[in-house]
């Protein structure tokens, strides 16, 4: 069988709609006495409440002549072979998202019990990403995307999510490495973005567009039920400033 191609849930006008989405169930390696599955037994999809992100502490450097599916096959395979959790070796992958290249990869089914969080697994959905972030590599760009792109086609497979965390914010550990107060910052204007009105792209439509969507930013902005609430308040503020600093407006 052959990785697939999926479908973003995401607005194609929004660039984390162009992440490639790839399933690569089909072709990773699991344990030939038992699955993931066999092993614990499947889970609920609403008992599935909280998306947990990690890095795979292997450093980019490290892993730069292996192509995505071989990096893919070769976490899969290490955690096999490890006695870590088990003394017979793990079913395969332990993370439900795989990122790297800016790409996202799926690689285990979202039902699936896999050791991603010790003592946090049986309501967890697990993101990682490629990369040591704690100790030499950044989030470039392209991965940040694809990582952000992950969160929401993760979050709309969950029927009851709760909240995002990163691994070390529930167990003794430094993973993810990269900042999750940024994390939470960019996935919570990402949001407001996506909840704005969209409008086409002529000039007066544009004019309309830019008064419908500032009316429905201060709308929400003045709104403390509003999900997005702070997140529009902030960039209601970003945008008095450049206001300010243009002359378009004395306080």
């Amino acid at each position: 069988m052959q990785p697939t191609s999926l479908i973003s849930p995401l607005n194609p006008s929004n660039k984390l709609a162009q992440v490639p989405i790839i399933d690569l169930r089909p072709i990773l390696p699991h344990h030939p006495k038992y699955t993931w599955e066999s092993l614990k037994g499947p889970r609920r999809i609403e008992d599935i409440t909280t998306i947990v992100f990690h890095h795979t502490a292997i450093s980019k450097a490290s892993s730069a002549m292996y192509t995505d599916e071989q990096m893919a096959v070769r976490i899969a395979q290490s955690h096999i072979k490890s006695t870590k959790n088990l003394s017979s070796g793990e079913p395969g992958m332990p993370y439900h998202i795989y990122i790297r290249s800016g790409k996202m990869y799926i690689v285990n089914n979202f039902e699936a019990f896999t050791y991603g969080v010790a003592s946090n697994n049986g309501y967890t959905l697990h993101i990682a990403v490629e990369g040591d972030y704690v100790n030499v590599d950044s989030l470039t760009d392209q991965d940040r995307d694809a990582l952000y792109a992950a969160f929401f086609y993760a979050r709309s497979h969950l029927k009851n999510y709760r909240k995002l965390s990163g691994h070390k914010e529930l167990s003794a550990t430094s993973c993810p490495g990269y900042d999750m107060n940024r994390v939470r910052k960019d996935l919570a204007q990402i949001e407001l973005d996506l909840s704005l009105i969209d409008t086409p792209n002529d000039v007066q439509q544009r004019i309309f567009g830019f008064k419908a969507r500032m009316t429905d930013l201060f709308n929400k902005g003045l709104n403390p039920s509003d999900p997005n609430y702070a997140a529009a308040q902030a960039k209601l503020m970003d945008i008095l400033q450049i206001a300010i600093d243009k002359g378009y407006y004395v306080p």
